[in-house]
């Protein structure tokens, strides 16, 4: 459509999920939608980009790192430690875990969960299970009263969530399963946790350690007007 009336405008695709985890609806399988775009690309002359780079490498599209959204909230004093806000998705043990962890050091944890369905979840304190999805703002200002966000990738999953851009838009620690965090230019081993790479014994001083700032240049990336000259550059 955008072809017959401009020949020569660029045109980007923004592929702002992991092609694994799309999702079939019914009769319609996203999986093979976006398979069937690959060989147009010459014909239509567009191009495809994605925030995932395991995808970039595997279809041949272009990077573009992760987007979202940072609100002019004001800094508060943390009412809690560790914050977790999300669907389940068969990460509850590993959830768990890291709750574990934090409770060994004394830390405080909030956590909104929704279920799996048929799964069974022990009540326990600072555990909320949700019947439906917070409205986006508001899980934001929960998570500006923790210190610490924990950020649970999928299997499969080689991009950012948005938990590592809001830890550093709202200058919160992170704890995450994400090895390839340690690639980013935001990475810094005094505001994040590794599990599965860092040591458990090391965790205590990992959050003693003061937050470091992460540079603003490198912060404005990563939100709209920052990614949209990405795609200019």
């Amino acid at each position: 459509y955008i072809r017959e009336r401009n020949l020569h405008c660029r045109i980007i695709y923004w592929q702002w999920n992991t092609v694994a985890k799309k999702e079939k609806v019914m009769l319609y399988s996203p999986y093979k939608e976006f398979l069937s775009l690959l060989p147009l690309r010459e014909r239509y002359s567009f191009e495809i980009w994605s925030f995932d780079r395991g995808d970039c490498e595997r279809y041949g599209l272009f990077y573009n790192n992760q987007v979202a959204i940072r609100f002019p909230i004001e800094k508060v004093s943390p009412e809690y430690d560790l914050f977790f806000c999300g669907q389940d998705k068969k990460r509850f043990p590993l959830l768990n875990g890291i709750v574990a962890l934090a409770e060994a050091c004394h830390l405080s944890h909030r956590i909104f969960l929704r279920p799996d369905a048929g799964v069974h979840y022990p009540q326990a304190e600072g555990l909320t299970l949700l019947k439906r999805n917070l409205p986006y703002v508001e899980m934001v200002h929960r998570l500006q009263r923790a210190s610490i966000l924990v950020d649970l990738v999928q299997n499969g999953q080689g991009g950012l969530t948005w938990r590592p851009l809001e830890a550093m838009f709202y200058q919160k620690k992170l704890i995450t399963n994400y090895r390839d965090i340690v690639t980013y230019d935001f990475y810094s081993e005094n505001n994040i946790f590794i599990i599965g790479k860092d040591r458990s014994e090391d965790f205590a001083a990992f959050v003693a350690r003061p937050y470091q700032p992460v540079s603003e240049s490198i912060v404005q990336k990563y939100e709209y007007t920052g990614w949209v000259k990405n795609f200019i550059r």
